[in-house]
């Protein structure tokens, strides 16, 4: 929450975690117990490993004892020295489940609830998401493994440490290591404040370079057509530059700490040597009670070091943990059944219809449309006219501003965008196929036909060159970029043939077809989904027009003509004026490709 104390919103991010962990759904309460376990059971011999080694060096000493007194001493202390290491690799697996599955739910539900915003609105931010999600599986480490099991038993370890050194040590010892242990959090405070100032400029430095490689790599065709390689080098060279003097400032940064913490902690260990040498010699106190400081001393200064940067890095993931939780809307129970579909085709009605981009940008004005179930109507009108907002809007990609548009008797503003499909489908101009085979792209949801029907479309419409198999395993690429134009607009209606749905929107989906390719698709489409389906196609090809059952007219946002098509060219000037330009540009396009 925008203002909260960060304390408190650090403790409530903390506390969500822990009730995802310790509920029933996700099954890892077991996970979480077992890992305290483990961690405490390491804890208590960490503490008891100086005890043991103090009363070995003592039995030793004294040279006292028997046998089994001594091999019993020898075992213990090497037990307590070596078993936190196993509890540490037993407690790692813990913390990998934990980790693994709430990143896993994390995702499946922020992707689901930010799938939709992604679609319909502005509101989704890609970028966004992605570093949230990609940083999520860190984060979720950093404070299972660091906060949960090293700084909170950490400092139960610091406490129990130092009532056990007072009782079994001269007490001035504990004060002294007491007093040690502060100095160096102290330093460890200041040095971490200035680190995380230090990280920003590292982090924004990173973020700038891999933003200067994404726009590079993106653009890889401007960039090496324009001759400009070595150019856009130059650019990359100095994005490194920036994060490489951002980086070695922070290590510097870390020598310096590391140099100033080290002497005083080097300075205040043989202080408290000198009086511990001074106390054997004159018999106030023994070897292995000398030990028992010294083992103390050495495990509770190292980790107290890095507290405070476990401390500073957990809030930094807790930051991250609250933003995905932000995200993650959970996910209603019947989210993954399969809703009905309403049958036979759809009547479409348009009531007052508004939308606008902003002040001074294009917009949509008043619109009143009745367009009847299972007829084949064609959007046509100059660029800019509004053709594809339109479309969009009857869809439901776009939200109007006023108006409504009732697909049936849905009104499509109530319909959740998810669920939007059951009504009406949208096929755009630029179709963004699945980095997958062929056939996943083919037979993609909610297509219900087989492999074999949609492959043999395929091969109607010659997507393949003659005496060329289809192969249906191959991979499209990235957004289909290995395909053509046209072949990714052949897979889409081979596609689109499969679904039953009311109503269908085409937005220019083939304007990369050939004449041939385009007439036969036309023809099936007219023969199979209008007898199902109500067909919108938005074109600037007049055969698509000619074998609309209707066509709407429009310019500047409005629609100004409606009929069919042999009507309007008789009767609205405008009309006859599009396709005879639109005819002229065809016919120059022509001569210039039969001259190169």
């Amino acid at each position: 929450m925008a203002g909260e104390n960060p304390t408190i919103a650090m403790t409530r991010t903390f506390r969500a975690l822990l009730a995802e962990m310790m509920g029933r759904a996700l099954r890892l309460r077991a996970f979480v117990i077992l890992g305290l376990l483990l961690e405490t059971l390491g804890l208590i011999m960490t503490v008891a490993y100086p005890v043991a080694l103090k009363d070995l060096i003592d039995l030793l000493a004294g040279k006292g004892g028997s046998a089994l007194a001594l091999v019993s001493a020898i075992v213990l202390a090497a037990g307590c020295w070596a078993g936190p290491n196993l509890t540490g690799a037993c407690r790692h697996f813990c913390t990998t489940r934990i980790c693994g599955v709430l990143a896993n739910e994390f995702t499946r539900r922020s992707v689901a609830s930010q799938l939709p915003l992604l679609a319909t609105t502005a509101k989704g931010e890609t970028g966004v998401i992605l570093g949230a999600l990609e940083r999520m599986p860190f984060s979720l480490q950093l404070i299972v493994d660091g906060l949960m099991w090293q700084v909170l038993p950490l400092t139960v370890q610091l406490v129990v440490s130092l009532i056990v050194l007072a009782g079994l040590a001269p007490t001035v010892y504990a004060w002294l290591t007491t007093g040690l242990l502060g100095l160096v959090l102290a330093c460890a405070y200041f040095n971490a404040r200035r680190w995380k100032k230090l990280a920003a400029g590292i982090n924004a430095a990173s973020g700038r370079m891999s933003h200067i490689q994404t726009d590079v790599i993106r653009n890889a065709r401007r960039v090496v057509f324009n001759g400009n390689v070595a150019g856009e080098l130059r650019w990359i060279a100095s994005g490194g530059l920036e994060r490489r003097q951002a980086a070695e400032a922070g290590a510097v940064s870390l020598i310096r700490f590391s140099f100033v913490q080290n002497a005083l902690l080097c300075a205040g260990v043989l202080f408290i040597f000198y009086l511990g040498a001074l106390d054997i010699r004159a018999g106030v106190m023994t070897v292995g009670t000398f030990v028992l400081i010294q083992s103390y001393l050495f495990r509770l200064t190292q980790p107290a070091a890095s507290f405070v940067f476990l401390i500073l890095g957990a809030g930094v993931a807790m930051e991250n943990i609250a933003a995905v939780l932000d995200m993650a809307t959970p996910m209603p129970a019947d989210s993954d059944r399969e809703h009905h579909r309403p049958a036979g085709p759809a009547r479409i009605s348009i009531e007052r219809l508004g939308f606008s981009y902003g002040a001074g940008l294009p917009e949509i004005g008043e619109i009143d449309l009745e367009i009847a179930s299972g007829s084949f109507v064609a959007i046509v009108g100059p660029s800019g006219a509004g053709k594809s907002t339109l479309a969009q809007l009857i869809a439901g990609l776009k939200s109007p501003a006023r108006g409504r548009v009732m697909i049936g008797d849905a009104d499509l503003s109530s319909v959740e965008p998810g669920e939007r499909s059951r009504h009406i489908l949208y096929v755009p101009q630029f179709i963004s196929l699945f980095d997958r085979p062929l056939r996943d792209n083919l037979l993609y949801h909610p297509a219900d036909h087989d492999e074999a029907a949609a492959s043999s479309l395929l091969s109607e419409w010659r997507f393949a060159s003659a005496g060329q198999a289809i192969d249906l395993d191959a991979m499209v690429g990235e957004m289909g970029e290995k395909l053509s134009g046209g072949q990714v607009q052949k897979v889409e209606f081979a596609r689109v043939f499969g679904v039953k749905v009311p109503a269908i929107v085409f937005d220019e989906s083939s304007s990369s077809l050939d004449p041939v390719s385009e007439q036969q698709i036309i023809d099936r489409l007219r023969r199979e989904l209008l007898p199902a389906t109500t067909v919108l196609f938005v074109t600037h090809r007049q055969t698509v027009a000619q074998h609309a059952d209707s066509v709407i007219f429009m310019r500047g946002g409005r629609v100004v003509g409606l009929g069919r098509h042999v009507e309007l060219l008789k009767a609205n000037s405008e009309y006859r004026r599009l396709w005879s330009g639109i005819g002229k540009r065809k016919k120059q396009d022509d001569n210039l490709a039969i001259l190169g």
